[in-house]
């Protein structure tokens, strides 16, 4: 977008003038064959990206793939709590929703939990043999009132260089909410029935930890890699790379049911208007974990445009045309134009065209403007400081009026390309604000505001033409939905 509005609107102007003006004279302009480096290096740029991750669809999956109830490994057979003289039991516990939060880089789930038991408990043992009848009990079993108990994990999260997610999950909360009272025999065994559920639970926290640690993270990364240094087509403006060098992880941190992870990408974006066919894509480097990552981006790019585009854009917009001199004595039809690059800063246009004097003819004229541009950015504004003129073709046309033609072809072209692109920036500010806002794809929302957007450099070479421009602003993704299996 910025390449065509820029790129587009100097040619149209300069050109219009030339052609319009249709007074041509001077000396050959002289060509530089040596290159004179213009414009400072690429500079890297920053794009830090916070996202937002609802936990929701995790809870959701878990809640629906988990099942909701924990027994004893024995179950329905009893499990042996501790010596001879310590209970035999069974239990079973079904569990509610799971229930989760964010806490810094703390994920915890937890849930509110119905538990019952029955078993039988010995009160004498000799030399590790019950001597007495084994007395039955139960808690909350049969028609009794099942018991409560609270259950909580907490994992802290972290994701290492080959994109692995870590998590150390442990068992943060076993609270019983109703005890477990045998009162006939005056034993709680509350405790005891803790004491064996909880090897299930520390089981569940092993389980969360290796199926984090095999999720598929690096091939989602790997798409990413590719995609961002590949040209990316941008209909009807051109071909955007952003070369990335690195992907870096800050911490991960949030609040409530959002998981905040900061992203960033070092990059040196180019947006040319000429496809590559042989780029190639480096191999995906280790993740750069970082203790912090400040959020929003600075990006320099430049644009790029070869002389050879340039000029079949600049044909299908005038070649045919016809423009008349201001007193309709004289006329010239753009047959071709081809621009090039004369070095030092110097584009050259070519114009191959009809003329008509009176009633005179002269077939494929050709003649040369040589031009300067520059351009000011602290106030957006560009001009041409010189213009040279050149006819190949020795005409009749072209011996006469040459001074006081070409001291006007040389006014009106200055004085059309004095021109500010002050709205032209805010147009283009307006439209990017746009493709910064909105759904990536169904659950993945774009949020971003850009701050500022400045031409840096405009640079003619020999060998293509260049604007560099700086955006700078923030950007944000929220995930509020997607798959998890």
């Amino acid at each position: 977008m910025i390449s065509k509005n820029l790129n587009y609107t100097f040619l149209v102007v300069v050109l219009a003038s030339v052609l319009s003006s249709c007074k041509i004279t001077a000396p050959l302009p002289e060509m530089t064959e040596i290159e004179i480096p213009v414009g400072p290096p690429q500079g890297i740029s920053h794009i830090n990206i916070p996202v937002n991750i609802s936990i929701d669809p995790v809870l959701k999956f878990a809640n629906e793939s988990s099942s909701p109830i924990i027994r004893n490994p024995e179950w329905p057979n009893f499990t042996s709590f501790g010596a001879c003289d310590g209970p035999q039991a069974k239990y079973d516990v079904f569990r509610e929703n799971l229930n989760g939060y964010v806490v810094g880089n703390k994920f915890v789930v937890g849930t509110k939990a119905w538990y019952g038991i029955e078993g039988n408990y010995c009160t004498g043992c000799v030399w590790g043999t019950c001597v007495h009848p084994r007395i039955p009990f139960s808690c909350g079993s049969g028609n009794e009132t099942k018991r409560r108990v609270e259950i909580e994990f907490a994992s802290v999260l972290s994701m290492n260089e080959n994109y692995q997610l870590i998590t150390s999950t442990s068992l943060s909360k076993l609270n019983p909410i109703d005890p477990c009272e045998l009162t006939f025999l005056k034993i709680d065994m509350t405790e005891e029935i803790m004491k064996a559920m909880k090897p299930a639970l520390l089981d569940v926290c092993k389980y969360i930890d290796q199926q984090c640690l095999i999720l598929d993270f690096k091939s989602y990364a790997n798409e990413a890699w590719k995609q961002l240094n590949s040209q990316m087509e941008i209909p009807g403006y051109g071909y955007l790379t952003f070369n990335a060098s690195n992907f870096k992880l800050g911490p991960m941190y949030g609040y409530g049911n959002i998981l905040q992870v900061n992203l960033g990408i070092d990059a040196t974006p180019v947006m040319s208007l000429d496809k590559n066919e042989n780029a190639i894509v480096p191999p995906l480097p280790p993740l750069d974990v970082q203790n912090d990552l400040t959020s929003g981006f600075v990006i320099q790019m430049p644009i790029k445009s070869s002389y050879e585009s340039l000029s079949a854009k600049a044909n299908e917009m005038t070649a045919g045309s016809t423009f008349a001199s201001d007193d309709n004595k004289k006329s010239i039809t753009v047959k071709n134009l081809a621009l090039s690059g004369l070095g030092n800063q110097k584009i050259q246009v070519e114009v191959l065209c009809d003329m008509k004097v009176g009633f005179k003819k002269y077939k494929n004229c050709k003649f040369f403007l040589a031009l300067t541009p520059s351009l000011d950015p602290s106030t957006n504004k560009m001009s041409v400081s010189s213009i040279d003129i050149d006819s190949k073709s020795r005409h009749v046309l072209m011996n006469a009026g040459v001074d006081v033609f070409q001291t006007k072809l040389t006014e009106t072209i200055q004085s059309a390309c004095n021109i500010d692109l002050t709205p032209t920036l805010q147009s283009a500010k307006t439209e990017i604000e746009k493709q910064l806002n909105g759904e990536l794809m169904p659950g993945v929302n774009l949020k971003g505001l850009l701050n500022g957007l400045q031409i840096t450099g405009f640079y003619p070479t020999q060998k293509e033409l260049q604007i560099t421009v700086a955006l700078n602003g923030n950007l944000q993704i929220d995930v509020v939905n997607y798959t998890t299996n």
